[in-house]
């Protein structure tokens, strides 16, 4: 018997055993027929006799003949019943439940039935009521009927086949240990079907143990292993990412088995791994003959297209619709994406993916509509139903806008909303409100016509589709302004077109017409689109045209939940900290002199959330603590430090007391711009008596921050030690110490770079400092002073500030001007130091290595020592494992048309790496010396750019600030193939260069690029792009900042 223990089996037997089993499974017909006599199959591999077939096909005749009478079940018969079920082609909750009453009226008349009519009634909730009964109530029946028909008489292997395949098509798990307990507590003989249910389920719980178990199992009893055993077989190995075993398992089955089927499953377990990027990889195996599916294939290609929207990959249908036949699907194939397009929409789940479903087939229109049609009969069933029981049916016409809208915005149709009132008419459904939504609708005429403007609340849908696509004119601007009035007095959603449209708009066109409309929910709706999108620095200038105090406690109040979540977020940048901290301060009036505050009220909710990381409250409040307006009075601050102790935070109730209201000389220092009377305030005060110390400290903060600011490293070296004199005598004062150390710090390191080393060593001599790239810096420049035992007790000063060594500080200290002034032997001897005190990864100590080695390489270029320069790449190449060098060698060699050392560096690049790094790395230089040939080069002969090297690609570029080739580049990989996130990350910096360049003519051509790509655009990005757009076009100024751009369409 079967136990599925923690022991490995040998791979190689299991596939040595299944290559040599004479009986082994096929998908030609009839070589199943010498499997074993006792394990007969209902399966399809097996063909029925023909005197069968006519038995069956003259009773579904006679069924069909008398459909009256099966339709009109006889409840109080089990019989009846039971062929009602298994001769009905859909049946109804009703059917359901009338089995469930008779088993409860008489659980004896369950024993009457044979094993075969037991296993119908538990094989009904797959195919024959999934269309007409929710899942939910399918699975109460299963798990109600499944116990009764256990403990019957008749209980055999047919029932519990059934049993188990039910399980398997509701998506519900089962023990397989528990399976085995009922074959030996019932002395069943499991069949081949059996096994192929244990080791479907198998692979659904990824129990690869499992399975070979199962198989060994099939050998014991001399079982042939079926296409679908082998099938659920590969996806399992696929999913645990055992790649040369399934390939194994392939190769060992391709001959009698179907390939195309074996290679779908592998990728579908790899699309289960999460891999679907990876999925399609597989397939590249496919014999030629193989690259189509068949008629009786389509259902896995289906499959995997199925688990790769479920798992979110991004253009899945693109991925999967070259393996499906040209012609049509079949009906059976059509209703797989139909049972799953109904299945999301019944569960609720993101619409993008049923959108995805649908896109699929967009070619075939027929089947095309034929899915949405079966989608709006859904929604339009559930608003009939919703009706009948007298209950609200706001939330059902929710729904469909947001179908219609999706459908709408895929382009999948043009008219959706007059496709579900057609379908309606149809089915004779009511469609009282989706009829006033359509006849108000973008697809509607004349909708703005005087005789409507009083039903404006009912045209919002349409207004928001007219917002979208109003020309960028000032006609377009005079409609727009038109629809504001038009629904000035209508209590509309947040996220509507029509805010979407005006928040893309430039700053000074939103002012004029809040200015116009002068309507409250304007102001308060843009404020949440724009944190919506995260388009800060947008609104902290919005913000500043509401003058009235009670709409801005309005607007702070609006505002501080988004700004909560955005803080929260792990993917928040740290520079939208400044921004957040001037939309806050716009909540303070520096006129008032006591009470709450908005401001005040969104710091306290901000302080007061413990999910927001305590560093970045931090330095959020170290950022408030700087903006003048921000002042909390005493009473204030009490209330708020009481309520962080209440709720256990008490290390930010000590913050609080940072934002305490500011003097009024505080706030004269910080609005001075001129360091020099700051300086001259602070030598006054030093020489008057009875200053309190606690006032020079505050002032010489303020100097010290401002001289960052200004990068004024000598008045920070003056100022420095003043402080620290008189920090010593005053500890009462509140001041934030970080700001102190950033001063400190950044006087540091610039006097390194300038090798002013009296200054540094005075600096490090007043207080050490801890910062870990700072102490590294300082080692290796009294390395190159030859002060080795100082250099070693200055590394010693990592460990006893209990600091760690992390890669991203060798990453960091890289390109820094200290380590590009360094001889190579200066490095070493400064790596042998750190090596005494840490255990120094080799990686780590490459970076280092590497820098210097390019700052020798360029340097080699620059007097024209070309072999040696090349000499010094191919030895550091063979150290690092990748091509050292090649982009600067190769710019040289074409600037000079080297042809030689073209060669040369092609010969290596493709030793260490591959011939298609030489073709992206040539194409490159070509492209950064303006010449077109490297596009056309690397469209012709790169069809595939690996992650890695499009993000070594991005960073290069960003580096050299060459928007237009990042836009190139954009346009030459921009290929379903390439990863969609390398390919969003090059064109957001590209975007973000344009912007930061005013390269307004740049920035449009990108966008339109990215409208027209295979990458699908969310709508934070594009309205980021029409903001920046917009940004660029208030300047109306022309850029000279940009080089004349390079085509970025050829």
């Amino acid at each position: 018997m079967l136990r599925f223990g923690s022991s490995r089996l040998n791979q190689r037997l299991i596939v040595r055993y299944a290559t040599y089993l004479p009986t082994a499974a096929t998908s030609k017909p009839g070589l199943n027929s010498i499997a074993h006599a006792r394990f007969p199959r209902r399966s399809t591999g097996h063909r029925a006799s023909p005197a069968l077939l006519s038995a069956l096909n003259h009773q579904k005749v006679l069924i069909e003949r008398h459909r009256d009478a099966v339709e009109a079940l006889d409840t109080s018969n089990i019989f009846n019943l039971t062929d009602g079920i298994e001769f009905t082609e859909f049946i109804g909750s009703s059917v359901l439940n009338a089995v469930k009453n008779l088993v409860k009226t008489d659980e004896s008349k369950l024993n009457s039935l044979t094993d075969a009519r037991l296993s119908i009634l538990l094989s009904v909730v797959q195919v024959k009521s999934e269309l007409n009964v929710e899942k939910a109530k399918r699975s109460e029946y299963l798990h109600f009927i499944w116990p009764k028909i256990l403990s019957s008489e008749n209980f055999g292997i047919e029932s519990l086949n059934a049993y188990l395949e039910s399980k398997l098509y509701l998506g519900e798990t089962f023990s397989l240990t528990d399976v085995l307990d009922i074959l030996a507590e019932k002395k069943i003989q499991a069949n081949g079907q059996t096994y192929e249910c244990l080791v479907a389920e198998a692979n659904v719980q990824g129990n690869l143990q499992a399975i070979f178990e199962i198989i060994k199992e099939m050998k014991a009893n001399n079982c042939p292993l079926s296409q679908k055993a082998i099938e659920n077989w590969v996806e399992c190995l696929a999913l645990k990412d055992a790649k040369k075993d399934f390939k194994a398992v392939i190769n060992a089955f391709k001959a009698t088995l179907d390939p195309f089927r074996l290679y779908m499953s592998a990728a579908v377990g790899l699309a289960r791994a999460g891999k679907g990027l990876e999925a399609t990889s597989v397939l590249i195996d496919l014999p030629s003959a193989e690259t189509k599916a068949t008629e009786s294939n389509v259902d896995i290609v289906l499959k995997l297209f199925i688990c790769l929207v479920d798992n979110g990959v991004k253009a899945a249908a693109d991925m999967v619709r070259q393996y499906l036949p040209a012609e049509r699907l079949t009906f059976l194939n059509q209703g797989l994406l139909r049972r799953e397009v109904l299945k999301l929409l019944k569960e609720n789940k993101p619409i993008e993916r049923v959108i995805e479903m649908i896109e699929l087939v967009e070619e075939d229109k027929a089947v095309k509509y034929g899915l949405i049609n079966y989608g709006s009969s859904l929604f339009l069933d559930e608003y009939d139903d919703t009706l009948k029981k007298g209950l609200n049916v706001n939330h059902v016409t929710e729904k469909v806008l947001l179908w219609t809208e999706a459908l709408r915005n895929s382009g999948l149709s043009e008219t959706p909303l007059a496709d579900l009132i057609y379908s309606a008419q149809v089915k004779q459904a009511p469609i009282k409100d989706f009829y006033k939504i359509f006849i108000h609708s973008e697809e509607a005429k004349n909708l703005l016509s005087d005789e409507n403007t009083h039903r404006a609340h009912i045209l919002v849908p349409l207004l928001n589709e007219i917002a979208r696509k109003l020309p960028e004119s000032k006609v377009g601007d005079q409609v727009f302004e038109d629809l504001v009035f038009l629904i000035k007095n209508i209590n509309v959603s947040q996220n509507i077109s029509l805010v979407e449209k005006l928040a893309a708009k430039g700053i000074n066109y939103i002012k004029s017409v809040i200015a116009k409309t002068n309507q409250p929910f304007v102001n308060s709706a843009l404020v949440y689109n724009m944190l919506n999108y995260e388009q800060l620095d947008r609104l902290k200038e919005l913000m500043t045209v509401t003058k009235d105090e009670k709409e801005m406690k309005l607007v702070i109040n609006r505002v501080i939940n988004p700004l909560m979540r955005i803080l929260k977020s792990n993917k928040f940048e740290e520079k939208d900290l400044s921004t957040i901290a001037k939309i806050i301060s716009l909540g303070f009036n520096s006129g008032d002199k006591q009470g709450q505050t908005p401001g005040g009220e969104a710091i306290a909710s901000i302080l007061a959330a413990s999910t927001i990381p305590d560093n970045r409250v931090e330095k959020l409040v170290r950022l408030l603590v700087d903006e003048p307006k921000v002042t909390i009075g005493g009473g204030e601050i009490t209330r708020i430090e009481a309520k962080l102790r209440e709720v256990n935070l008490p290390q930010r109730a000590v913050l609080i007391k940072y934002l305490k209201r500011k003097s009024t000389a505080y706030q004269r220092w910080q609005n001075t711009e001129r360091l020099e009377e700051l300086i001259e305030e602070s030598e006054k005060l030093e020489a008057t008596k009875d200053v309190p110390t606690g006032v020079l400290v505050s002032l010489y903060e303020v100097i010290l921050r401002k001289s960052v600011e200004k990068k004024d490293v000598d008045t920070i070296v003056t100022v420095l030690p003043r402080f620290y004199k008189k920090e010593k005598e005053d500890q009462s004062t509140k001041i934030f110490k970080v700001k102190i150390f950033e001063a400190h710090n950044y006087a540091f390191v610039e006097n390194l770079n300038r090798e002013a080393w009296e200054a540094a060593d005075s600096l490090w001599n007043m207080k050490p400092l801890r910062n870990v790239e700072t102490v590294l810096l300082y080692a290796l420049t009294l390395c190159r002073r030859q002060k080795i035992e100082e250099a070693h007790e200055v590394l010693k000063t990592i460990k006893a500030a209990a600091l760690n060594l992390q890669p991203y500080n060798f990453n960091n200290i890289a390109g820094s001007q200290v380590v590009k002034a360094a001889e190579e032997s200066e490095i070493e001897q400064f790596l042998k130091l750190l090596t005494k005190e840490f255990n120094i990864k080799s990686a780590w100590k490459g970076r280092l290595k590497a820098e210097v080695k390019m700052n020798k390489l360029r340097s080699l270029i620059e007097k024209k020592q070309l072999d040696e320069a090349f000499n010094l790449s191919v030895d550091t190449s063979k150290e690092c494992g990748y091509a050292f060098g090649a982009y600067e060698l190769m710019n040289q060699a074409l600037e000079i048309e080297d042809q030689a050392l073209i060669k040369k560096l092609k010969n290596l690049i493709i030793s260490v790496e591959d011939i298609n790094t030489f073709v992206i790395t040539f194409g490159v230089c070509l492209l950064e010396r303006g010449d077109k040939r490297g596009a056309e080069l690397l469209k012709k002969k790169i069809e595939y750019i690996p992650s890695k090297k499009l993000t070594e690609l991005t960073k290069r570029q960003v580096g050299l600030k060459n928007a237009e080739i990042m836009h190139l580049l954009f346009n030459i990989f921009n290929k379903p193939e390439n990863s969609a996130l390398e390919l969003e990350d090059l064109m957001r910096n590209a975007a973000d260069l344009y912007e930061r360049q005013s390269n307004l003519d740049g920035l449009k051509r990108l966008y339109e690029d990215a409208k027209s790509s295979s990458m699908p655009l969310n709508a934070k990005i594009r309205v980021q792009f029409e903001s920046s757009i917009k940004k660029l076009e208030s300047t109306a100024k022309p850029s000279e900042a940009h080089k004349e751009p390079v085509e970025a369409k050829l």
